[in-house]
């Protein structure tokens, strides 16, 4: 498939949160202030929310589905939504990936997936901090796959981090 002609990647959040608890929603909302409508996507969104909750009135919402990413993909799966990707040129934001996100994966893949996924922190019994590895739930589903670094991040702030690194060349 070709890269998206129109504005920017795609930041798909796949959520995996029980309904939408007042963190999520603060951070959702927080991701709309400053990715554009047209590039953000949530998917498993939760059927008795609003996705217009987090704009504000009369602002233009982010796409949502309730349906997991798997069964939006293939391109077409989804009538009313945005086109999305074949497997091949969407990006996995996972913890455990080898390679880092570079700004030249913006020419490699048009959309990103992410969000509720990087995992929580966790002390671990010996007192170190580790992470519940959420991402393991749907690692299977992709082909490539990128880091963020070493730290640990808000799922807004993951999103901040990719959109700088892609669209601004900051590695």
């Amino acid at each position: 498939m070709a890269r998206r002609s129109k504005g920017g990647p795609l930041y798909i959040v796949e959520h995996l949160e029980e309904g939408l608890g007042e963190w999520c929603r603060l951070e959702y909302k927080h991701m709309a202030s400053f990715v554009p409508p047209e590039q953000l996507v949530f998917v498993r969104w939760p059927n008795e929310e609003d996705v217009k909750q987090l704009v504000p009135k009369d602002a233009e919402a982010p796409r949502a589905n309730t349906k997991r990413l798997e069964e939006l993909v293939p391109p077409g799966t989804w009538p009313d939504g945005p086109t999305l990707p074949g497997w091949d040129r969407i990006c996995l934001l996972d913890m455990n990936a080898e390679e880092a996100l570079q700004p030249n994966d913006v020419a490699k893949f048009d959309a990103f997936v992410f969000g509720g996924i990087l995992g929580n922190v966790i002390e671990n019994e010996d007192g170190s901090y580790g992470s519940d590895d959420r991402t393991s739930e749907i690692r299977a589903a992709f082909k490539h796959r990128r880091h963020l670094g070493p730290w640990q991040m808000t799922t807004d702030s993951a999103m901040l981090y990719t959109q700088k690194v892609l669209e601004h060349a900051c590695p």
